[in-house]
């Protein structure tokens, strides 16, 4: 049997490219919160993290993958999440450009402040990217193998999409549970976590786009 009649299974059982709307939705969901979120009495000034701009530039490649990996013209698939075609590119874009703008005309210094990285934090850029293209590349790799359309393959991509959404969501706990309720005398910075998760989001992207 030809490889062109085999089904292919895409992950979770949900039309293609809707993992990566899920992941893409949340990356900016954090992102926007933690832009417009009110800066608590007291606390530091509120800084959006580096591993959320590393990852920004999957949701960029989430956009691209239209029309190639995710749903060419003549593919007869649901688009992602089963949602008319386009309609998960369109909403990002405006909630992203209306929550920012938003915030610049309304509270431009401090959107500038908590877009502006700490210079104690600068030496984690390169890590991050690191982390980033190195997990883009082996899932670039072994998606271009033989094995593509195996179901142990496409299986092993579900528990991959699995895993960098967990991360993502205990992630949002580490931001906006553990962080603000630590007392000021146990500092903890989860750095080596984030890096593993941008990995991690990376190289499924690089799977499956």
């Amino acid at each position: 049997m030809s490889n062109a009649s085999q089904p292919i299974n895409y992950p979770l059982g949900l039309p293609p490219g809707s993992v990566r709307a899920i992941l893409s939705i949340v990356i900016i969901g954090m992102f926007l919160v933690l832009a417009a979120y009110p800066q608590p009495e007291g606390a530091p000034p509120l800084k959006i993290p580096l591993f959320l701009f590393a990852l920004l530039p999957m949701v960029l490649l989430f956009y691209i993958a239209h029309g190639r990996s995710i749903r060419p013209p003549d593919a007869n698939v649901y688009s992602p999440l089963y949602l008319p075609r386009g309609t998960i590119r369109i909403l990002l874009a405006v909630a992203f450009y209306g929550i920012l703008g938003y915030q610049y005309f309304t509270n431009h210094d401090e959107l500038v402040s908590r877009l502006t990285p700490d210079p104690a934090d600068v030496w984690k850029v390169p890590p991050l990217m690191f982390s980033i293209t190195v997990g883009f590349l082996i899932g670039h790799v072994v998606r271009i193998g033989p094995w593509r359309n195996l179901p142990i393959y496409q299986n092993f991509l579900a528990w991959a999409s699995l895993i960098a959404l967990l991360l993502l969501l205990v992630d949002v706990v580490l931001e906006f549970v553990i962080k603000p309720s630590v007392q000021t005398d146990f500092q903890f910075d989860p750095f080596a976590f984030e890096a593993f998760l941008c990995g991690v989001i990376a190289f499924y992207f690089g799977a499956r786009s």
